[in-house]
């Protein structure tokens, strides 16, 4: 940026490096009376380019995550908790609900889960699209397992149903993989990874058996959906996990983060 624009060095202060992508999936819909958001800037020393939902992934996996941990803390059901801080009459207050409401119906959220599998929830809005997803896992021999995910995805009209259901299911598959697996490690100024056995990525092995997309009609306008329905998969992942252990994990790769506990 400093390099393009004229007033470049003055933008790049002020704005910082990437404000439009740094804050994707930064909305903040709950109504809490004291909340405060900050940005850091953080020079890197090496070119980055630009990743499916760019600021959404890191930023609904620490909204949504700080999110169930409240609600857990206050002994609430995790969506429950959600409903009860959405009480804006906005059209995206409402439509954070409806969604909600309909993950909660379609998922199963209120009937018990099989023995040593965990319940996870989460939402974001994006680009003026809300994603909400429910998904189950299985902490096997300490291997996380994605067993269903019911996703519900508000694009405001839907033009092309199934085309919306790819790209929802292309997104599942991409946030689960970067959410269990995915790390970038620099050594000695250089990326660690010459090739995939130091980069593992999800596989088909772990496609989830199950996996059901709902779609809503929340808005008369049309909104994206190429990027917003990756942003509730690795909250929904980390808050199954800690139902199905009681283990928080607060990083990505999950994986990794389980190990380690």
């Amino acid at each position: 940026l400093a390099e393009m624009l004229p007033m470049g060095e003055f933008l790049h202060g002020f704005l910082g490096a990437d404000l439009m992508s740094a804050s994707h999936g930064a909305t903040f819909m709950y109504d809490f009376e004291n909340r405060e958001t900050n940005m850091w800037h953080i020079d890197l020393p090496f070119t980055l380019g630009i990743w499916r939902g760019v600021g959404m992934y890191p930023n609904g996996f620490a909204i949504e995550s700080f999110i169930d941990e409240v609600a857990h803390a206050a002994g609430q059901d995790p969506i429950d908790f959600r409903l009860a801080h959405l009480d804006g009459v906005e059209e995206q207050s409402r439509r954070y609900r409806e969604a909600l409401i309909r993950v909660r119906e379609e998922s199963g959220w209120d009937e018990p889960t099989p023995e040593s599998v965990g319940r996870g929830v989460a939402i974001i809005d994006d680009r003026a699209t809300v994603c909400a997803a429910v998904i189950e896992v299985a902490v096997v021999d300490d291997q996380i397992k994605v067993q269903k995910v019911t996703h519900v995805t508000d694009p405001g009209i839907v033009v092309n149903p199934d085309g919306i259901r790819q790209q929802v299911e292309g997104c599942i598959m991409m946030g689960l993989s970067a959410s269990i697996y995915e790390e970038t490690v620099v050594e000695n100024s250089q990326f660690n990874a010459s090739n995939y056995h130091k980069y593992p990525m999800a596989m088909l092995l772990d496609s989830p058996p199950e996996i059901n997309v709902i779609l809503l009609e929340g808005s008369e306008k049309i909104s994206g959906i190429g990027e917003p329905p990756i942003g509730p998969i690795a909250p929904a992942i980390a808050n199954a996990v800690f139902d199905a252990t009681g283990q928080r994990l607060r990083e990505t790769p999950l994986q990794k983060g389980l190990a380690a506990v």
